[in-house]
């Protein structure tokens, strides 16, 4: 079954927030789990290389949003805040068939280009702070 990114949606949560905030202006996420490095273990008497899995790296986690600074709970601002105090928050990605992907991680925020007649974007990027996990959808 294919799958539309419509209805993709990001969370996050900060320390006190009673319930998560729906990040909205939501419109490109980066690829996600990561990729496992190769560790190379080949020695003098092997005739091919040979590798064992290393760490997973998820990378920086750059999303890109519309830009809106109208309130404390927009994307840009909540971002802006956290990267300011260094201090992580707590996202859930939720994927149309509710996948989900849970991580911690520090924001930090950039406007993006702007050229004339554009749309007013910007990128966060998040240093993550855990593992991302993976909740399939339920049955």
């Amino acid at each position: 079954m294919a799958l539309l990114s419509k209805d993709t949606t990001l969370t996050f949560e900060r320390v006190g927030d009673v319930s998560p905030v729906l990040s909205t202006g939501l419109i490109q996420v980066p690829q996600l789990q990561g990729e496992t490095d190769q560790i190379e273990t080949t020695d003098l008497s092997d005739t091919s290389k040979q590798y064992i899995n290393g760490l997973k790296d998820a990378g920086d986690l750059s999303m890109q949003f519309i830009y809106d600074n109208s309130s404390a709970d927009t994307p840009y601002r909540a971002f802006r805040t956290a990267q300011d105090a260094v201090t992580a928050l707590d996202y859930v990605l939720t994927l149309p068939d509710t996948t989900t992907f849970t991580f911690s991680g520090v924001p930090s925020v950039t406007i993006d280009e702007i050229g004339v007649n554009d749309r007013i974007t910007f990128t966060v990027k998040i240093a993550l702070s855990s593992d991302i996990v993976v909740a399939d959808p339920s049955a």
